[in-house]
C-alpha cells in the first residue's frame, strides 16, 4: 500500500472513530446511546501509534535501505533528516515521537482526540513536503436516514436505511449502509 493509500485509509478511520457520533448503542434501546471516555481515549490513543507507524513507512520513503536500517529507531531518523533539511517542522516531528512514546509505554499517558488532531496536521504537512500526499478538504462524517418505507415482509411495519458516509469535500469515500426494520409488535 503506498503511503497516500494509508493516508486515506488512516482518514477515514480517524473521522469515524474521532466522531462525537461513537458511542456504544445496547440492543433494544430506541434512540438511547451510552458515551465512554475511555474508549475515546483509547481509539485516539490507537490511532496516535497508527500515524506515528505512517511517518515512520514515509520517512523510509525518503532515505535508502541502508541509512534507514542504520539510524535503528525514529528519533535518529528524523535528527538524520533534519541534518539534510528535509524536515519541515523537526521541533515538532520530535515533540510527537516522544509523545508516542509516552501513548505507548506508560499505561497513564492516553492522548485526547485533540493531540491526535494536532499531530495529524503536523503529519500531514511533511507528507505534502515531500510530496507523498495531496493537500485536500477534510475529511468529514455525514449521517442519513431514508424516509420510512412498507416493509418487504408482512411480519414488519416499515423498514428505513440509515446511512453513514466519510465525505472529502463533495465526494464520497466510505459508506456504510444499515437497514433497520421496524415490527408489527
Amino acid at each position: 500500500m503506498s503511503i497516500k493509500e494509508a493516508w486515506h485509509l488512516f482518514q477515514i478511520r480517524r473521522t469515524i472513530l474521532t466522531s462525537n457520533m461513537l458511542c456504544v448503542a445496547p440492543a433494544g434501546v430506541i434512540n438511547g446511546d451510552i458515551r465512554f471516555p475511555e474508549l475515546t481515549q483509547a481509539t485516539a490513543s490507537i490511532l496516535y501509534l497508527n500515524l506515528l507507524g505512517l511517518l515512520e513507512e514515509a520517512i523510509a520513503s525518503q532515505m535508502s535501505e541502508t541509512d534507514f536500517e542504520r539510524c535503528v529507531n525514529l528519533k535518529n531518523r528524523l535528527e538524520w533528516l533534519n541534518k539534510r533539511g528535509q524536515l519541515i517542522d523537526w521541533a515538532n516531528l520530535d515533540a510527537l515521537r516522544e509523545r508516542r512514546n509516552e501513548v505507548a509505554h506508560e499505561s497513564n499517558k492516553a492522548a485526547t482526540v485533540d493531540e491526535l488532531n494536532t499531530a495529524c496536521s503536523v503529519v500531514e504537512d511533511q507528507l505534502v513536503a515531500w510530496g507523498l500526499i495531496q493537500p485536500g478538504p477534510k475529511y468529514e462524517l455525514a449521517f442519513e436516514r431514508s424516509a420510512l418505507r412498507n416493509a418487504s415482509t408482512p411480519e414488519l411495519l416499515f423498514e428505513q436505511d440509515r446511512i453513514l458516509r466519510v465525505v472529502r469535500g463533495d465526494r464520497v469515500v466510505a459508506e456504510v449502509k444499515q437497514t433497520a426494520k421496524l415490527h408489527r409488535d
